[in-house]
């Protein structure tokens, strides 16, 4: 294997954990008005008197506290501190869709929860967080419910064709899709499984992805949104970051999905971030983070020099190689010229 080959070859092998993702995504809670639902706390605590909830406003970066030191603080009498300590909210309203932040001293978590107003409707969320769908607890007398993905039942979905572990059922009828993934994204549809066999809710949901990968002319960045059926022409994929020295990007359309590809020629730094976020008619849906791994810069590091030893090392024995023919051609010579003098 040449050195070049060798590099590119080790390249390649770190592509992998590029990679270097990990992801800030808060859950998702998807309900309808009217509908009691709770919003678990992913943060770790012994008592939930350290925990305390905060609402964002409307105004980024302004929030309301809900829950202070294990006590609801709000005046809203719809909110009740549960024993695992996740926030129950009692008959959502549409006002109600804010981002909701769990915390116990330097740990936190976000849900963030959307209202639906009925009909047909879409949700955008990225891969790797909690998904919550509701359906409604408007059921005939004795009704249960059966949700179906692309018209197909949930229950005969074999493990070949769909991650269906990563699916349950709540009490309240919600599907809860535990790890969000590209294969996830479709129509889902929540019926009255006996009696009149309504249909309760329909909701489309699109994943959002970002993946990295290494390659000789630098750090390769794409971001995929897999849409139920086909994207839209008014779904647009956009990125941000803390830099942007050494940007490339172009977008294309792929049967189901919209993928935007960004370049970086420049090796981003570790305090690197970099956003992908789908709009929809100038509206922010849902968006992905990709941040720079150290330990993979390092790790690139360690191959080139790898490499280089390498280099040395076939360097040096070519040489001694060379020497070692050189010597051998001259005791030969020597040897035959004394044979003839005999």
């Amino acid at each position: 294997m040449s050195i070049l080959s060798l590099l590119v070859f080790c390249l390649m092998r770190s592509s992998g954990a590029a990679a270097g993702l990990y992801s800030t995504d808060p859950s998702l809670v998807v309900s309808t008005e009217g509908q009691s639902i709770c919003l678990p706390c992913g943060v770790p605590s012994e008592s939930c008197s350290s925990i305390n909830w905060k609402m964002e406003e409307r105004v980024p970066g302004w929030f309301s506290d809900v829950v202070m030191d294990g006590r609801v603080t709000s005046a809203d009498a719809r909110y009740h501190l549960l024993k695992d300590c996740s926030l129950e909210i009692a008959q959502v309203k549409p006002d109600d869709a804010h981002m909701y932040t769990c915390q116990s001293g330097s740990l936190k978590s976000s849900v963030s929860l959307r209202i639906l107003e009925g009909g047909l409707e879409e949700v955008f969320a990225a891969v790797g967080e909690s998904v919550s769908l509701t359906c409604t607890s408007s059921l005939s007398s004795g009704g249960n419910t059966e949700w179906t993905v692309n018209k197909t039942p949930l229950r005969n979905m074999s493990s070949e064709t769909s991650p269906t572990k990563a699916f349950h059922l709540d009490e309240d009828s919600s599907l809860v899709i535990s790890k969000l993934s590209p294969l996830n994204a479709g129509e889902y549809q929540c019926t009255e499984s006996t009696g009149l066999q309504r249909v309760l809710n329909k909701i489309r949901l699109h994943t959002l992805d970002v993946t990295a990968e290494s390659t000789s002319a630098g750090v390769k960045l794409t971001c995929v949104l897999t849409c139920a059926e086909q994207c839209e022409e008014n779904f647009n994929l956009s990125w941000s970051g803390t830099s942007r020295e050494g940007w490339q990007s172009r977008s294309t359309t792929v049967n189901k999905t919209l993928i935007s590809m960004m370049l970086l020629t420049v090796w981003p730094q570790s305090s690197d971030e970099f956003i992908c976020s789908v709009k929809r008619e100038g509206s922010t849906m849902a968006l992905k983070e990709w941040h720079a791994d150290f330990s993979l810069q390092t790790l690139i590091r360690l191959c080139v020099h790898l490499v280089l030893l390498m280099g040395a090392a076939a360097g040096g024995l070519y040489t001694h190689m060379k020497w070692k023919q050189r010597k051998a051609a001259g005791t030969g010579s020597g040897q035959s010229n004394r044979t003839q003098q005999y």
